[in-house]
């Protein structure tokens, strides 16, 4: 029991809290059930941890929108806190894109409209909550990304987890220039030390709506120095680059979401999910029964796994009956979804034998019944010259995985590593880049970030970048020139004799001096 709570069964375990399905009975047969999440005991007593987590219900409790998850209540036993949410029965964005990944499918440009203008409209909400004194909380959440944003099984999208985000009045202040959040979805400014605001969170809703639409990363570097760089030079290309159906309309708006100057972006939530509503029109039309079909028709069994845990069997379906459709599950993610290994057709673009589009295998298991695995294959853009047939070997070995297969764990309230400034071209251990890391090499920031990137001691940058083994060099990269090899010659034998003769000539030389001044 935690209060008035009875803990059911643990969802899952995070390096700062773990998540409980737990239920709360009151008179006359009333029940309801809720999520709890549990401070670990041994951060207990760490008053900056304490801070962040009390800052985060205070924070979400203020914020009251159908698309961020509701806080129920805040409490204490034993020493240790813990938070009341409501229980979302569904699963993450960032599972939806993988299981959709595996099906060889990915969301029509309406579905992912829609799904990321409910999004849009809670963040809305979020920068827009005061506190009790009515003043505005200039609420970043800092951390928007496929792993905070929450499907329902009746069809919501909810924003989740402010954990980290920014607020005035906070008891836990950010030490220097710390970076908080996925570092994939942090704006250009984020990265200079600038203050952020608002506009931020509709960066990082741009990055996800780019990756819903196109079902790639759009940052693929392979460590952070990389990342920045690319950050900082903007978007590679609009999505209908490299998917079909995407409008020059809705180009243009992901376009402006992700533009590196927070000015050129939407000025608000409001205005981001007006601008999508009005650039794909067919995003209204999408119904709520229809998301949660297609929720239903990828994880089934996962949804079935919570209802019996919550001894509430009429949540393993969707509640079809109650929004008067006779549509199947299979039929939602039909409506909802397109091929995503059939883009263009045979004169856009070649799709070929390989061991899958990132080089991974779809295991059966990960497919909901009626689903069939895609066959294997490599997609190009339809800018790109049509390449030869290559062998299922040739592209299975060197390529990334699934973009959303394993997506990085963000531990609740984790410090992030910071970005801190060095001098230029400070002496430091070299770093070799892998052989399939970015071509070109580092070309030195402008003026708005100077020296090198100190990341986190989990494995980022450290040091200097030295030249490619490729041989090409890098751009901008200080590297002292190498100093001539100094010889070694052993002593000649004219060197041998004539040394006694010059010593004997000076002492003669000196003999007669001396005599002479007598």
């Amino acid at each position: 029991m935690l209060g008035d709570y009875e803990v059911v069964t643990k969802l899952r375990s995070g390096g700062m809290a773990d998540l409980y399905l737990a239920k709360r009975e009151g008179p006359g047969g009333f029940a309801r059930h809720v999520a709890i999440k549990v401070v670990h005991p041994r951060l207990a007593r760490d008053r900056s941890f304490i801070d962040m987590f009390l800052d985060e219900a205070r924070l979400a409790a203020s914020i009251s929108h159908p698309n961020v998850v509701h806080i129920e209540d805040l409490g204490q036993q034993g020493g240790t806190y813990y938070l009341v949410m409501e229980y979302l029965h569904g699963t993450t964005l960032a599972q939806v894109l993988m299981k959709l990944y595996a099906a060889g499918r990915r969301l029509a440009p309406a579905a992912a409209v829609s799904l990321v203008a409910d999004a849009a409209a809670g963040l809305h909400a979020a920068h827009q909550a005061r506190g009790p004194d009515g003043q505005l909380l200039h609420v970043v959440h800092r951390d928007v990304s496929p792993q905070n944003l929450f499907l329902t099984n009746e069809g919501e999208m909810k924003v989740i987890d402010f954990g980290i985000a920014k607020a005035s009045g906070r008891l836990h202040k950010t030490q220097g220039n710390a970076l908080k959040g996925k570092m994939p979805y942090m704006p250009p400014e984020q990265f200079t030390g600038a203050d952020i605001d608002h506009r931020a969170d509709l960066y990082a809703l741009g990055v996800v709506l780019w990756e819903m639409l196109t079902l790639e990363r759009l940052f693929q570097a392979k460590d952070d120095f990389s990342l920045i760089q690319e950050v900082r030079a903007g978007p590679r290309c609009a999505p209908s680059a490299l998917v079909s159906r995407i409008s020059p309309a809705l180009d243009a708006v992901v376009m402006g979401a992700l533009a590196g100057d927070p000015n050129d972006r939407p000025a608000s939530g409001r205005d981001l999910r007006q601008l999508l509503l009005e650039a794909e029109p067919e995003a209204r039309a999408i119904e709520r029964i229809d998301l949660a079909g297609m929720l239903f028709a990828l994880i089934p069994d996962e949804l079935a796994s919570q209802a019996q845990a919550m001894g509430r069997p009429s949540l393993a379906r969707p509640r079809i009956d109650a929004f008067e459709t006779e549509a199947t599950p299979l039929q939602c993610l039909d409506r909802l979804t397109v091929p995503h290994h059939q883009d263009f057709d045979d004169d856009e673009a070649t799709i070929v034998d390989s061991s899958g589009l990132y080089g991974v295998a779809v295991p059966a298991p990960m497919l909901a019944p009626g689903l069939v695995a895609p066959p294997t294959r490599s997609v190009r853009t339809r800018h790109e010259a049509k390449p030869a047939a290559q062998p299922a070997s040739s592209l299975s070995d060197n390529t990334p995985p699934p973009p959303w297969a394993a997506p990085a764990p963000q531990p609740a309230y984790a410090p992030q590593p910071a970005y801190a400034p060095q001098p230029a071209y400070a002496p430091q251990p070299a770093y070799a880049p892998p052989a399939s890391d970015v071509s070109g090499g580092f070309t030195p920031p402008p003026s708005g970030v100077s020296g090198s990137f100190a990341p986190a001691p989990s494995g980022g940058v450290a040091g200097a970048y030295a030249p490619h083994p490729s041989g090409g060099g890098v751009s901008g990269a200080f590297s002292p020139p190498p100093l001539a090899p100094i010889s070694d010659p052993k002593p000649s034998l004219l060197l041998l004799i004539l040394a006694p003769l010059a010593l004997l000539t000076l002492l003669a030389l000196v003999a007669i001096y001396v005599l002479v001044l007598r």
